[in-house]
């Protein structure tokens, strides 16, 4: 049976014949998109800096150079991730209440399968989370925007709370869901469209 690690090497080696990369920029950027890649498909614990660095095509000295460690290198790619949807968040018209601008956050959500797969596997791996990001903008803002509808912080916690665990569910189950469920042959982005509709009716848990 092949090992991950040697699934996470045979992953990077397709991508060796990527052109040399030499902005301090584009350096960030290729070890942040390799990275996620990586940790996503076969966990952080599966993965050396070699890997990330032949796979986003750049030598490994710079890993240490921009980032310093796997760890500080996974933070900043979750935090990036994290950053892009709380930007698409506040530009979607999501706090309006628009149905388009839901639909379209939700489907940018699901474009970040990576983000929730690097998310994920560290939560089974039993990693603490308050190690894997310095901020949560998205759950903020949605905290701030039901406590203020509500007048009831704790309950507006609990409620977002609940919300946030069936919409991830779907992000993260999506193709489990879709397969049990028998609806494979049912539009990706309608589907995804019927789901966050539901959930947006869906009452809190602290409502009757």
């Amino acid at each position: 049976m092949t090992s991950a690690p040697t699934r996470a090497r045979g992953a990077k080696r397709a991508k060796t014949t990527r052109p040399v990369i030499r902005g301090r920029v584009e350096v960030k950027q290729a070890l942040l998109a390799a990275a996620s890649e990586l940790f996503a498909a076969h966990g952080p614990a599966a993965v050396s800096l070699r890997d990330i660095a032949q796979h986003a095509g750049v030598n490994h000295g710079l890993i240490h150079r921009h980032f310093g460690s796997k760890e500080a290198l996974r933070r900043e790619a979750l935090d990036t991730a994290t950053e892009e949807i709380a930007e698409q968040f506040a530009n979607s018209g999501e706090r309006d209440g628009t149905d388009e601008g839901a639909d379209d956050l939700f489907d940018f959500m699901a474009e970040r399968s990576e983000y929730w797969r690097m998310l994920a596997r560290a939560i089974l791996d039993g990693e603490d989370a308050s190690d894997l990001q310095s901020e949560h903008p998205v759950m903020q803002q949605l905290l701030s925007s039901r406590a203020a509808e509500s007048g009831d912080f704790d309950a507006a916690q609990v409620d977002v709370a609940a919300l946030a665990a069936l919409g991830l569910g779907w992000l993260i189950f999506e193709p489990f869901l879709v397969h049990a469920l028998g609806m494979k042959g049912r539009d990706k982005k309608e589907l995804r469209r019927s789901v966050m509709q539901r959930l947006a009716v869906l009452p809190g848990p602290g409502t009757s």
